[in-house]
């Protein structure tokens, strides 16, 4: 079961209290400029954590950690990233955090924290590989698709054309045809239409060739 807020406040305050006391003389009491300087950062990010303000948390607890570079603090700004659900980033603080040979509360919450998240991102990426696969084989189908279509379309096209010359002479190379009459002028004008429609012919012909091909190779990938 997580920790209460209440126990998580007591070790984010116990760590970072040992870390701004550890130097003082207790004789003297005396509280340097930098400590003063961290516990004020460090107290608007114990607040802004309070208020579930994570975010302005760790850029309170980064600045603390600026003035006294202590790895306590490490552990406050991963358990803000744990909160924020940012599991990369909270081990990273974590590990930071146990690389200094800590002694204290949080010792073991952040051993704990790093393995649940380490679990928890293997199994993300885990389950995102078939996901990954499929997508894959979805981009494998797009291109004979679109080439199915293409062949359809010069095919189509092609016969129109070839329909609308042919239904005005017979045969292109005899001139005006043998059963048909008519004027060279017509002949010429419609001989765009012949030439195109074969020229899409034999590209809708081409196309479908090559997209059967394509289809066989999926399916035997697959």
């Amino acid at each position: 079961m997580p920790p209460s807020r209440a126990h998580v406040h007591a070790v984010l305050l116990s760590l970072v209290l040992g870390v701004l006391l550890a130097s003082t003389p207790v004789a003297a009491q005396a509280v340097s400029p930098d400590e003063e300087v961290a516990r004020r950062w460090y107290d608007r990010g114990l607040a802004a954590y309070d208020r579930a303000d994570y975010q302005g948390a760790i850029q309170a607890f980064v600045e603390a950690r600026r003035v006294i570079p202590s790895p306590a603090f490490e552990y406050n700004i991963g358990r803000c990233h744990d909160r924020l659900g940012a599991a990369a980033e909270a081990i990273s603080a974590y590990e930071r955090y146990l690389a200094s040979a800590p002694v204290g509360p949080g010792l073991d919450e952040a051993k704990e924290r790093v393995r649940v998240l380490r679990a928890r991102i293997e199994a993300t990426v885990s389950t995102a590989v078939p996901v990954e696969a499929l997508s894959h084989r979805h981009h494998s189908l797009v291109a004979p698709a679109v080439l199915a279509g293409v062949a359809g379309a010069s095919l189509a096209v092609g016969g129109a054309l070839l329909g609308v010359a042919f239904s005005r002479y017979d045969a292109l190379e005899g001139g005006c045809g043998q059963t048909r009459t008519c004027d060279p002028e017509t002949v010429l004008a419609l001989r765009p239409y012949d030439y195109t429609g074969k020229a899409l012919l034999g590209v809708g012909g081409a196309a479908l060739a090559i997209d059967v091909g394509m289809w066989i190779w999926s399916a035997r990938r697959r």
